[in-house]
């Protein structure tokens, strides 16, 4: 009776570890499934995603940046855009940049030089167009820089300074018929 006792006991532990088995293995297995379900889905958002930012670029073989002309004067625009995970966009920005031509006079506000002479933004402004460059705006960011060579003291309100120029060079100059809201880095204007 013992001895049966006993087998009985082993097969119980068999069956047990058997069931334990089965049940951890199928834990395992449920895991893994979800895993690559969750990396499929994360992969397919992301096909979504892009798919959506590519109806955006023109079909441009750089989507980052292109050159363009206003008069004779070459800028730079760089598309930039803000997706949500479900593909919604929710900023998108065109940047027009004039650096590699103009520059701020060294510690000027209110100077901007092309090469070594004075140059006049104002004219540049003046030829953005309603059904051009400005056909897709909604707003104006201006952005005021300055650099530190060394000493840092007053460049932020040189880059502040420099963001009223040109705020009040976009704002004369600018002919359009639209009304667009003008910001810059520190508050609404």
């Amino acid at each position: 009776m013992a001895d049966t006792q006993k087998k009985k006991e082993q097969e119980n532990k068999g069956i047990r570890k058997y069931i334990t088995e089965i049940i951890i293995g199928g834990l395992f297995v449920a895991i893994f499934s979800s895993g690559l379900i969750w990396f499929f889905q994360i992969l397919k958002e992301n096909e979504n995603r892009l798919a959506k930012l590519e109806t955006k670029f023109d079909l441009c073989v750089d989507c980052s940046q292109r050159a363009n002309t206003i008069d004779n004067y070459q800028y730079t625009t760089y598309k930039s855009v803000d997706v949500a995970e479900n593909g919604e966009v929710l900023l998108e920005a065109d940047i027009d940049l004039l650096s590699e031509q103009f520059r701020w006079k060294c510690k000027s506000f209110d100077q901007i030089v092309r090469g070594d002479e004075k140059a006049n933004l104002g004219e540049v402004i003046s030829k953005y167009r309603d059904d051009a460059e400005l056909n897709n705006a909604k707003a104006i960011v201006c952005i005021g820089t300055s650099s530190s060579e060394g000493q840092t003291s007053g460049q932020e309100n040189l880059a502040k300074d420099r963001i009223e120029t040109l705020i009040n060079l976009v704002f004369t100059n600018l002919k359009t018929k639209k009304k667009f809201p003008f910001y810059n880095t520190s508050k609404m204007v």
